[in-house]
Protein backbone atom coordinates (compact mmCIF):
# COMPACT_ATOMS: atom_id res chain seq x y z
CA UNK A 1 0.00 0.00 0.00
CA UNK A 2 1.39 3.36 -1.06
CA UNK A 3 1.63 6.01 1.67
CA UNK A 4 0.78 9.63 0.90
CA UNK A 5 -0.03 12.66 2.97
CA UNK A 6 -3.53 14.11 2.59
CA UNK A 7 -2.08 17.01 0.61
CA UNK A 8 -0.16 14.70 -1.72
CA UNK A 9 -3.26 12.59 -2.33
CA UNK A 10 -5.53 15.58 -2.95
CA UNK A 11 -2.92 16.99 -5.37
CA UNK A 12 -2.64 13.63 -7.16
CA UNK A 13 -6.42 13.32 -7.48
CA UNK A 14 -6.75 16.86 -8.80
CA UNK A 15 -3.83 16.65 -11.23
CA UNK A 16 -4.47 13.16 -12.59
CA UNK A 17 -8.24 12.73 -12.40
CA UNK A 18 -9.32 16.30 -13.07
CA UNK A 19 -6.72 18.29 -15.01
CA UNK A 20 -5.26 15.41 -17.05
CA UNK A 21 -8.58 13.65 -17.53
CA UNK A 22 -10.18 16.93 -18.53
CA UNK A 23 -7.87 17.18 -21.52
CA UNK A 24 -8.37 13.51 -22.41
CA UNK A 25 -12.13 13.75 -22.03
CA UNK A 26 -12.42 16.81 -24.22
CA UNK A 27 -10.14 15.54 -26.95
CA UNK A 28 -10.57 11.76 -27.05
CA UNK A 29 -13.39 10.39 -24.96
CA UNK A 30 -16.19 12.93 -25.15
CA UNK A 31 -14.76 15.55 -27.50
CA UNK A 32 -16.31 14.25 -30.75
CA UNK A 33 -19.76 15.03 -29.37
CA UNK A 34 -19.22 18.74 -28.88
CA UNK A 35 -21.23 20.93 -31.20
CA UNK A 36 -18.78 23.46 -32.49
CA UNK A 37 -20.27 26.66 -31.21
CA UNK A 38 -18.11 28.73 -28.94
CA UNK A 39 -20.67 29.11 -26.15
CA UNK A 40 -21.64 25.43 -26.20
CA UNK A 41 -17.97 24.45 -26.12
CA UNK A 42 -17.46 26.63 -23.03
CA UNK A 43 -20.51 25.08 -21.36
CA UNK A 44 -19.26 21.59 -22.21
CA UNK A 45 -15.75 22.27 -20.81
CA UNK A 46 -17.19 23.62 -17.56
CA UNK A 47 -19.56 20.67 -17.37
CA UNK A 48 -16.73 18.15 -17.82
CA UNK A 49 -14.57 19.87 -15.20
CA UNK A 50 -17.29 19.81 -12.56
CA UNK A 51 -18.33 16.25 -13.31
CA UNK A 52 -14.73 15.08 -12.95
CA UNK A 53 -14.51 16.93 -9.63
CA UNK A 54 -17.83 15.47 -8.55
CA UNK A 55 -16.71 11.98 -9.44
CA UNK A 56 -13.80 12.35 -7.05
CA UNK A 57 -16.05 13.91 -4.41
CA UNK A 58 -18.34 10.87 -4.59
CA UNK A 59 -15.39 8.47 -4.31
CA UNK A 60 -13.90 10.40 -1.39
CA UNK A 61 -17.25 10.42 0.37
CA UNK A 62 -17.47 6.65 0.00
CA UNK A 63 -13.96 6.26 1.45
CA UNK A 64 -14.62 8.70 4.29
CA UNK A 65 -16.54 6.06 6.22
CA UNK A 66 -13.72 3.51 6.12
CA UNK A 67 -10.40 5.31 5.88
CA UNK A 68 -8.72 7.61 8.34
CA UNK A 69 -7.36 10.88 6.97
CA UNK A 70 -9.85 11.21 4.12
CA UNK A 71 -11.40 14.32 5.69
CA UNK A 72 -8.09 16.12 5.17
CA UNK A 73 -7.94 14.88 1.58
CA UNK A 74 -11.47 16.16 0.99
CA UNK A 75 -10.51 19.56 2.38
CA UNK A 76 -7.38 19.81 0.21
CA UNK A 77 -9.18 18.63 -2.91
CA UNK A 78 -12.04 21.06 -2.34
CA UNK A 79 -9.60 23.97 -1.99
CA UNK A 80 -7.98 23.05 -5.29
CA UNK A 81 -11.36 22.86 -7.01
CA UNK A 82 -12.49 26.18 -5.55
CA UNK A 83 -9.24 27.91 -6.58
CA UNK A 84 -9.57 26.58 -10.12
CA UNK A 85 -13.26 27.55 -10.38
CA UNK A 86 -12.44 31.06 -9.20
CA UNK A 87 -9.55 31.35 -11.64
CA UNK A 88 -11.43 30.02 -14.68
CA UNK A 89 -14.98 31.28 -14.22
CA UNK A 90 -14.81 33.78 -11.35
CA UNK A 91 -16.99 31.32 -9.47
CA UNK A 92 -17.08 31.64 -5.71
CA UNK A 93 -17.35 28.93 -3.06
CA UNK A 94 -21.12 28.68 -2.66
CA UNK A 95 -21.78 28.44 -6.39
CA UNK A 96 -18.99 25.91 -6.97
CA UNK A 97 -20.16 23.84 -4.00
CA UNK A 98 -23.71 23.82 -5.40
CA UNK A 99 -22.53 22.71 -8.84
CA UNK A 100 -20.46 19.90 -7.27
CA UNK A 101 -23.39 18.77 -5.11
CA UNK A 102 -25.78 18.71 -8.07
CA UNK A 103 -23.34 16.84 -10.31
CA UNK A 104 -22.55 14.39 -7.51
CA UNK A 105 -26.24 13.61 -7.10
CA UNK A 106 -26.58 13.04 -10.84
CA UNK A 107 -23.50 10.81 -10.91
CA UNK A 108 -24.84 8.86 -7.95
CA UNK A 109 -27.85 7.90 -10.06
CA UNK A 110 -25.54 6.33 -12.62
CA UNK A 111 -23.02 4.79 -10.24
CA UNK A 112 -25.27 3.37 -7.54
CA UNK A 113 -28.51 2.39 -9.28
CA UNK A 114 -28.77 -1.33 -9.83
CA UNK A 115 -28.97 -1.84 -13.60
CA UNK A 116 -31.19 -4.87 -13.00
CA UNK A 117 -33.85 -2.66 -11.44
CA UNK A 118 -33.50 -0.02 -14.18
CA UNK A 119 -31.92 -1.53 -17.28
CA UNK A 120 -32.15 1.78 -19.18
CA UNK A 121 -30.26 3.81 -16.56
CA UNK A 122 -27.06 4.03 -18.62
CA UNK A 123 -28.91 5.38 -21.65
CA UNK A 124 -31.21 7.73 -19.76
CA UNK A 125 -28.36 9.07 -17.65
CA UNK A 126 -26.13 9.76 -20.66
CA UNK A 127 -28.97 11.45 -22.57
CA UNK A 128 -29.58 13.74 -19.59
CA UNK A 129 -25.82 14.33 -19.22
CA UNK A 130 -25.59 15.52 -22.82
CA UNK A 131 -28.82 17.45 -22.49
CA UNK A 132 -27.28 19.58 -19.75
CA UNK A 133 -24.86 20.90 -22.38
CA UNK A 134 -27.53 21.32 -25.07
CA UNK A 135 -26.35 18.27 -27.02
CA UNK A 136 -29.21 16.14 -28.26
CA UNK A 137 -27.67 12.68 -28.48
CA UNK A 138 -29.87 9.65 -29.14
CA UNK A 139 -27.47 7.05 -30.51
CA UNK A 140 -27.61 4.16 -28.00
CA UNK A 141 -23.99 3.19 -28.66
CA UNK A 142 -22.81 6.70 -27.90
CA UNK A 143 -25.01 6.91 -24.82
CA UNK A 144 -23.74 3.60 -23.49
CA UNK A 145 -20.12 4.61 -24.21
CA UNK A 146 -20.53 7.81 -22.21
CA UNK A 147 -22.11 6.16 -19.19
CA UNK A 148 -19.44 3.44 -19.31
CA UNK A 149 -16.74 6.14 -19.41
CA UNK A 150 -18.00 7.70 -16.16
CA UNK A 151 -18.38 4.33 -14.43
CA UNK A 152 -14.86 3.31 -15.46
CA UNK A 153 -13.37 6.58 -14.21
CA UNK A 154 -15.15 6.14 -10.90
CA UNK A 155 -13.70 2.66 -10.53
CA UNK A 156 -10.20 3.97 -11.29
CA UNK A 157 -10.49 6.65 -8.60
CA UNK A 158 -11.97 4.18 -6.09
CA UNK A 159 -9.16 1.69 -6.75
CA UNK A 160 -6.54 4.37 -6.23
CA UNK A 161 -8.14 5.46 -2.96
CA UNK A 162 -8.20 1.88 -1.69
CA UNK A 163 -4.55 1.39 -2.62
CA UNK A 164 -3.34 4.45 -0.70
CA UNK A 165 -2.78 4.94 3.00
CA UNK A 166 -3.15 8.53 4.17
CA UNK A 167 -0.38 9.41 6.61
CA UNK A 168 0.11 12.44 8.82
CA UNK A 169 2.12 15.25 7.28
CA UNK A 170 5.34 15.56 9.28
CA UNK A 171 5.78 19.30 8.60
Amino acid sequence: MKKLTADQLSELLFEQFVLEDEVNVQTKDLGPYIINTYSQNLIFKKHVFFYLCSLIAVALTEEFEIKEGIADVIYGFRQRVLNEALKRWNMFQAEADNVIEEASAVLGKLLFVNPKSNCAVSFEWARDYFGQTMIDEMNPITLFKISTFWKTRYLAVAQLLRAVEVVLDKN
